[in-house]
């Protein structure tokens, strides 16, 4: 692990996202920026956690099945969606914000303000994904939160402690709150 350069550690990223993007129209830009924030810079002696952290990610990302999983999600969203990035970015905020607040005021994803949250977010993602907000998309996004990978959330639990931080310092926590929100209230 300490021999391996940033570069190395780089082109590991590049050809995962490589896989996951071939025949994909995904935003060059959006794999770009997940490319730098995967490969964050690790110090010269670098702490046993957060080698341990690259070797599990270095593994996750040569897992088939994880490939396989993002890729049917990146496909079926960009390849069959008009995404703004920078809208899809700014809305991700406004959310994340929404339920850091809810969560801090110890309600759960199945109270109202999770409900509220939920048609929120459908609606948001609607627009943005230009469709609108009938029983056929909330179908389909049901759909895809049913189909969460949990392999997505540890990913940026090991960039984190990959760049010296808490693994707490992703936003996992606030997305598995959304996720719960999601799928308990658009199961109606």
């Amino acid at each position: 692990m300490t021999q391996l350069s940033r570069t190395e550690r780089r082109n590991v990223v590049e050809r995962f996202f490589e896989k996951v993007s071939d025949g994909v129209n995904i935003d060059r830009k959006w794999i770009r920026q997940m490319i730098e924030t995967s490969v964050p810079e690790l110090p010269d002696e670098p702490t046993p956690e957060q080698c341990d952290a690259w070797i599990e990610l270095s593994e996750m990302l040569s897992d088939p099945s994880l490939v396989a999983n993002i890729r049917a999600n990146a496909e079926d969203v960009w390849n069959h969606h008009v995404l703004d990035l920078a809208a899809w970015q700014a809305a991700n905020e406004i959310v994340l914000a929404r339920a850091r607040e809810i969560i801090a005021r110890d309600l759960g994803p199945t109270s109202e303000a999770g409900q509220a949250l939920a048609r929120d977010w459908l609606e948001t993602s609607a627009r943005l994904l230009k469709r609108k907000p009938d029983l056929e998309f909330r179908n389909w996004i049901r759909g895809k939160y049913a189909l969460h990978d949990a392999r997505a959330a540890r990913y940026w639990e090991l960039v984190a402690i990959m760049r010296g931080q808490s693994p707490d310092a992703s936003p996992n926590r606030e997305w598995a709150w959304i996720t719960a929100a999601m799928r308990h209230h658009l199961s109606d």
